[in-house]
């Protein structure tokens, strides 16, 4: 089947939908950030996206690379939605991500912007985002989180990683911690882009952790600073309750956790036989 173009975009264009894209979701992220990179002009692609994607240090090399590669494992994530929906034709919503994604991807070699724009950011490349966003807002709601909120969140967990990294808990449980606080971390940085499921599977990351390392991190709560560890179970607990006021669900991870390792060991006695 040949690649579906000019024509899928007219039918598009005549939808029309009420819904006016929000930052409710990756699709109506990405489309207010591509809308925005539009208007700029000049310069490279790292000076102008860092602005569209308003970075708190746009000089951060670095941190535009990743920015850009969470973007484009957005565009991953918006077919991986919209695929799951029954009933809905794919190719007609989902032609121009492909695109997209390339364009997030060249971007992160730094090239001229005003010349990347003209090549990946069209208007019959970027409209379609809209209408993917309608459709994963109407089947995987999800509300904006306040950013006064995340970001004082996220100072919290910045200082737990610097408390449990002047401690003196047992190195492993210590490494565990420190892994999970940056996975943590790097969600919140996403956020803006990946939107509340990115924090959530970091929660379940965390949560998976602590689980297969139950025994130990016991027994490090009983020894010097285990009270690090209690303050990591508090920020997680804060997390659980951040993401379930997103998804408007009940928490669901820090209830199941004691009885994870029941399961797990149930699985393992199965999978013996």
């Amino acid at each position: 089947m040949g690649r579906i173009g000019t024509s899928s975009d007219k039918i598009l264009n005549q939808m029309s939908p009420p819904y006016s894209p929000k930052n409710d979701n990756v699709a109506g992220r990405l489309w207010n950030i591509l809308t925005a990179a539009q208007k700029l002009t000049g310069g490279t692609t790292h000076q102008q996206l860092a602005k569209a994607f308003q970075l708190a240090s746009p000089s951060d090399t670095a941190l535009i690379v990743r920015t850009l590669v969470a973007a484009a494992e957005g565009v991953d994530k918006i077919e991986w939605r919209i695929r799951r929906i029954p009933g809905k034709d794919y190719d007609l919503y989902l032609h121009s991500l492909p695109h997209i994604k390339e364009g997030f991807i060249a971007a992160t070699s730094n090239r001229d912007f005003n010349q990347w724009k003209t090549a990946y950011m069209k208007a019959e490349h970027i409209g379609p985002l809209m209408y993917c966003a309608q459709l994963i807002s109407e089947f995987y709601p999800e509300e904006e989180i306040n950013q006064d909120e995340l970001q004082q969140f996220l100072k919290g967990v910045d200082a737990l990683y610097e408390s449990v990294l002047a401690s003196h808990l047992e190195p492993n449980i210590k490494l565990l911690i420190l892994d999970q606080l940056q996975n943590i971390r790097q969600a919140i940085h996403e956020y803006r882009i990946k939107g509340v499921y990115i924090l959530s599977e970091a929660l379940e990351r965390a949560t998976g952790a602590i689980a297969l390392h139950k025994d130990e991190i016991q027994e490090a709560v009983e020894q010097e600073d285990g009270d690090k560890i209690k303050d990591f179970i508090d920020q997680l607990t804060v997390l659980d309750k951040i993401i379930s006021i997103a998804k408007n669900s009940k928490q669901l991870f820090l209830p199941l956790l004691p009885f994870v390792p029941v399961l797990i060991e149930k699985a393992r006695a199965f999978i013996a036989k």
